[in-house]
């Protein structure tokens, strides 16, 4: 076995004992997180007005929502339905109408997140469990904002 000082052969030394060999260190960027674009999502689901359908004997009738989000170099993409039990009280000629949500549920039809890193050129896909687990986190978000009583 060679020793070091001959890697280059006998009497040239190390390629690393060069003062002309590039001792930085590269700088390799990581893939983005999540973590970058979940707070924004999470503050916009909280703070909007969802369509809420209408559950009754006959069956469920969702509203379709949809939220876009694209700055920043992130695409984010949200599709979901949301159903409810309503109250409907028709009101007399002293008691005005009212309408009250007792419950509700839905589904996240669709979620497409992409971040496109301008400076490279690079576009980063997520994978299906970091999607799963922000998907459940969005699903929780959109439940916990809308007031039911």
């Amino acid at each position: 076995m060679r020793e070091s000082k001959e890697y280059c052969g006998p009497g040239l030394p190390h390629p690393t004992n060069r003062p002309d060999y590039p001792t930085e260190v590269l700088d390799v960027t990581s893939p983005p997180s999540l973590d970058g674009i979940t707070s924004e999502i999470l503050d916009a689901m909280s703070e909007r007005n969802h369509d809420i359908g209408y559950s009754d004997y006959e069956g469920d009738e969702y509203e379709d929502n949809y939220y876009c989000y694209d700055e920043n170099g992130w695409y984010v993409e949200l599709a979901y339905r949301l159903c409810g039990t309503w109250c409907i009280e028709t009101g007399d000629y002293w008691t005005p109408p009212s309408t009250d949500l007792t419950d509700v549920w839905g589904e996240i039809v669709g979620l497409d997140v992409s971040y496109n890193d301008d400076d490279t050129g690079e576009s980063y896909e997520f994978s299906e469990e970091e999607l799963n687990d922000l998907r459940s986190r969005i699903y929780e978000t959109i439940i916990d904002s809308i007031s039911v009583l």
